[in-house]
């Protein structure tokens, strides 16, 4: 509730609260009293990459309108970070981040499209460990490149892909 009360000051106060609260709907409900003024997002099978884009927007405090005359827009960002760096700590940063962001059916799409033996990867824990582990396979596998596994994550999640 904090957190609802942070963003009805920021609205009056026409200010950019610290943290954004965006509900999201993922089927036809009605939202609850407290969230009924706040914009929302919908995302179902129907609108999942237009929600989902929708949703990254609104996080990103963009609007997704051109901007009015006069007003400045913030330097887009480039559409992805470089394929290597010497030491290959780029891709393997993009590659947890986007292991770890990635519904579990994504996630299960990624260990099936990347051909990962699962009897190399630890049971019962949080899917962040079987990223480090992913990760760990895919270095070796790709070198220090992680360009398969990139387009394995991209290919069971097209979304993410700037």
């Amino acid at each position: 509730m904090a957190q609802v009360e942070e963003e009805k000051k920021a609205k009056l106060e026409s200010l950019t609260p610290s943290r954004r609260l965006i509900p999201v709907l993922y089927k036809d409900c009605e939202k609850p009293f407290f969230l009924q003024s706040f914009l929302h997002v919908s995302i179902n099978d129907d609108n999942y990459e237009q929600g989902f884009q929708q949703l990254i927007r609104g996080m990103r405090g963009e609007s997704g309108k051109p901007p009015l005359k006069g007003e400045t827009t913030p330097a887009p960002v480039p559409a992805s970070p470089p394929a290597q760096v010497s030491s290959g700590v780029m891709p393997r940063i993009l590659a947890f981040n986007l292991l770890k962001c990635l519904l579990p059916a994504q996630f299960d799409e990624v260990i099936f499209y990347y051909e990962v033996d699962e009897s190399q990867l630890p049971m019962n824990v949080a899917q962040v460990q079987k990223a480090k582990e992913i990760i760990k396979l895919a270095s070796q596998k790709d070198g220090e490149s992680l360009s398969g596994l990139l387009d394995s994550i991209y290919q069971a999640a097209p979304h993410l892909k700037r």
